[in-house]
């Protein structure tokens, strides 16, 4: 790892459920931050912002583990570096589901959650319905397709790529592949 001063901040962008480091709100974040003459890391989870999948465990909001471990390993290679953590939409949920669990283990000095589907279940709903399903549910629910037909080889055993193919809503998606391939009952 590349050695930084030591009291340099590092700023860890956690982005939104479809997007990646070439978002324009987290290449914003990490303008801001480097502007400040701060160190920036973006955390794009698995199989997002160009990365290839390498295991056929995907991501969803309900999982803080490669968040931890992204956090834990940039504490060990820096532990003389104050971290803070931005989380934009689904980031953002991730990341204080993380600081939920981690508590005052938390190596974050610093926390901001923007844009927080808090109550997952209940935004899905409503991101479904009327204007919200026009001007975004279409647009995620194809990205979250692209995603599992682009690495359809991959996640083979836990999504279907033809039951992806047909989803038309967030919450279709979630209920059909999200929720069985993370083991739980529905969305």
């Amino acid at each position: 790892p590349t050695t930084l001063p030591a009291g340099l901040p590092i700023l860890i962008v956690l982005r939104g459920v479809t997007g990646g480091s070439t978002e324009s709100y987290v290449t914003h974040a990490v303008d801001l931050a480097t502007s400040k003459g701060w160190a920036a890391v973006v955390f794009n989870q698995r199989g997002c912002g160009g990365s290839e999948l390498t295991s056929p465990k995907a991501y969803c909001a309900a999982s803080s583990d490669d968040c931890a471990e992204v956090i834990a390993h940039i504490h060990k290679a820096h532990p003389t570096c104050p971290l803070l953590a931005v989380g934009f939409s689904l980031g953002a949920n991730v990341l204080v589901k993380y600081l939920g669990e981690a508590g005052t283990q938390a190596p974050l000095v610093a926390a901001v959650s923007l844009a927080n589907p808090l109550d997952t279940l209940r935004c899905g709903r409503l991101l479904d319905n009327g204007l919200s399903r026009a001007l975004y549910s279409t647009a995620i629910v194809t990205k979250l397709k692209q995603y599992a037909l682009r690495h359809a080889d991959v996640v083979r055993e836990v999504i279907d790529a033809e039951v992806a193919r047909g989803c038309r809503t967030v919450w279709e998606f979630d209920e059909r592949l999200t929720a069985p391939a993370f083991g739980f009952g529905s969305a």
